[in-house]
């Protein structure tokens, strides 16, 4: 993600990422998730930072999602204000995408010589 202000630009980047999340899905549709949240800042030179961003949801769904990455800036000044916020914003994004791309999925699948229809159930290996 590049972000730019007043003309000098700041790039920020993902590079690791780790989730833990319950193996069952909640039935209900709406959750509500309360989050505790931190985000850990390193500097690793004049122009750069290192970031590690923990997300743990409490309550219905129990997930934990750390990101590690890095920003990379002309200047210190050019650092902007917003920069938790916008990673914060970036993590609860993947977080989410993640919840629905480890989600189990049921396929109908259709056997046109029998005539039979069988339910095909695709779970995800969380402990690969």
């Amino acid at each position: 993600m590049l972000i730019t202000n007043g003309g000098e630009a700041m790039e920020i980047s993902v590079k690791k990422l780790q989730m833990i999340r319950p193996e069952i899905n909640p039935k209900n549709c709406n959750l509500n998730l309360d989050v505790d949240w931190d985000v850990d800042y390193k500097e690793t030179d004049s122009s750069s930072l290192e970031y590690v961003c923990n997300l743990k949801t409490i309550n219905e769904f129990p997930i934990h999602l750390t990101v590690e990455g890095n920003v990379e800036f002309e200047s210190l000044e050019a650092l902007s204000k917003e920069l938790t916020g916008m990673i914060l914003d970036n993590c609860f994004k993947i977080m989410i995408n993640m919840v629905n791309i480890t989600q189990e999925a049921s396929i109908k699948v259709n056997t046109s010589n029998k005539e039979l229809n069988t339910d095909l159930r695709i779970i995800p290996c969380l402990n690969c």
